[in-house]
């Protein structure tokens, strides 16, 4: 069986873990891909969405967990 998750939700949405956690976990669960869905900022409902000051954040964490664990990934869809 193949596992990915491709709806997921960070600490900067309405999540509860870091996008490292998470991938730290899905890794360890032998799961070959994981996929960032968090809300985007909206100025009608504050209370799940990125907040408008932390989008530059969020992003740059998502591109730093994606180029640590690409190879980690890769290794398991070889498998």
């Amino acid at each position: 069986m193949i596992l990915s998750n491709l709806h997921t939700h960070t600490i900067y949405s309405d999540g509860k873990n870091t996008a490292r956690e998470m991938v730290e976990t899905a890794i360890a669960n032998n799961m070959v891909s994981l996929g960032f869905s968090d809300h985007s900022y909206t100025d009608f409902d504050l209370r799940y969405c990125i907040q408008k000051d932390k989008l530059g954040e969020y992003i740059n964490e998502i591109k730093a967990v994606a180029e640590r664990y690409i190879t980690d990934f890769s290794e398991l869809l070889e498998k």
